[in-house]
Order: C-alpha cells, then structure tokens, then sequence
C-alpha cells in the first residue's frame, strides 16, 4: 500500500468550504463500493465537541470500523480495534439550522459537509484542543464528500442521544488498499446513518457515538457507462 501522506494531502478545513460540485474520477482498474440500498455500507465509532456560537456548529468526527466488501479496514487483525489501529477516519461539520424542545427531549436540525479520508482519525487524539484551535497543519487524504442533513434527539434525563444523517455523495476520490483501487460511492448515491450516544456528564458539548450506514435508492442516478 502507498504511504497515505505521500499522496496529496488536504486539510481538515477545508471541509466546510467545499463546494457541492458533481465530481467523479473512474477508471476500468477501480472497483466501485456502491452504497446498496438497505444493505449496511459503512459503521461508525466516534466522538464529538459541539461549539456555542451565535449560530451553534457541531464538529464529529472518529472511524470507520467496517466497509462492506473492503479489508483490511484496520492495521491489524487482532486488537486493540481502535483509532489508533483504524486505517479510515470521518469528519462532520454541521450548524444547528433549528432546535425543538419537547418535554426532556431536545430535537436538533443541523446541515452541513462529512468527509471520509484514507486516514486515522487526526482529531481523536486531542479532540477539544483540535477543534478549538481549527488546527490546519493536520493532512488528510479525502476519499468522499458529502452534503448532510442531521436530526439529533437528546433526552435531557439520561443525557443520551440518538442521530439520524442523510448525506448525499458530491465528490469520490479513488484510494489503492492492498495493491487495488476502490472507490468509495458515486456521486448522487445516499446513505442513512443511525447512530447512538451520550453525552459526557461533565462537558455537556462533548460526546460519543457508534453506528452504521445503510444505502438508500436514488432515482436520479445514472450509473456510468462501462
């Protein structure tokens, strides 16, 4: 496998400033991992840090334990299975577009950019200082880009969560793991996340989550020509 950083390195900004342009690089040598519709395509494992601004943005971000049709997704195959370990990393960026208080439950609306990258995860390790200090240095090896719309309902009793993501496919970038080039989606296809978490009981901005990705139809796509 090619070293990650000895490709082109992206920064982790500049997720919140790509633009939803249709972009797609494909060759008869990549295979395609298609985001199937009702088949479980990707799992999570992450954390996030929420930032109280006149216009509130969450920042969320960790690994991907599990790519359907995809190995080895981890540098090893005994544990520890982890971020350290973990070959795939996710970054979400979004603003709260509404809240909803119900009862003990808070209903969330947020929009914004996820990006996957061929790269372990660069906030896991210090998450609060990362995001606080933007850190631009960190590199990044951006497969996919997505637009996401995210339902968050947090119980206020228990200080547990639960996300919903709807994120459309802009961008795809083709990657080589073990000497063969994937392609993670096409442009146009959707995935619909589900994800579980609490909330940490001392820095109510900052959490964990797991979950998983399933394909959802998407009529409007126009597979390529082989």
């Amino acid at each position: 496998m090619k070293p990650i950083l000895s490709v082109v390195a992206v920064v982790v900004l500049a997720l919140v400033s790509i633009p939803c342009r249709v972009v797609a690089v494909q060759d008869a040598d990549t295979a395609v991992i298609n985001m199937e519709p009702g088949q479980v395509m990707l799992e999570f494992v992450g954390q996030m840090v929420d930032v109280p601004t006149d216009l509130p943005r969450s920042n969320q971000f960790g690994f991907l334990s599990f790519i359907k049709g995809l190995k080895p997704i981890f540098t090893s195959d005994t544990p520890p299975f982890d971020m350290s370990t973990a070959k795939f990393s996710f970054l979400t960026r979004a603003t709260t577009t509404r809240e909803i208080a119900n009862g003990p439950l808070v209903i969330i609306t947020r929009e914004g950019v996820t990006g996957i990258s061929f790269t372990q995860c660069p906030l896991c390790v210090l998450p609060s200082v990362g995001v606080a200090n933007g850190d631009p240095s960190i590199p990044v090896f951006l497969i996919q880009t997505s637009t996401l719309r995210q339902q968050v309902i947090i119980d206020n009793d228990t200080r547990s969560f639960s996300v919903v993501n709807i994120n459309t496919i802009t961008e795809t970038r083709p990657f080589n793991l073990s000497g063969a080039q994937f392609q993670l989606g096409e442009v146009g296809q959707i995935f619909r996340t589900s994800l579980a978490g609490q909330l940490d009981p001392v820095r109510l901005t900052e959490g964990h989550f797991a979950g998983h990705a399933v394909g959802v139809a998407n009529f409007n796509v126009v597979p390529p020509a082989q």
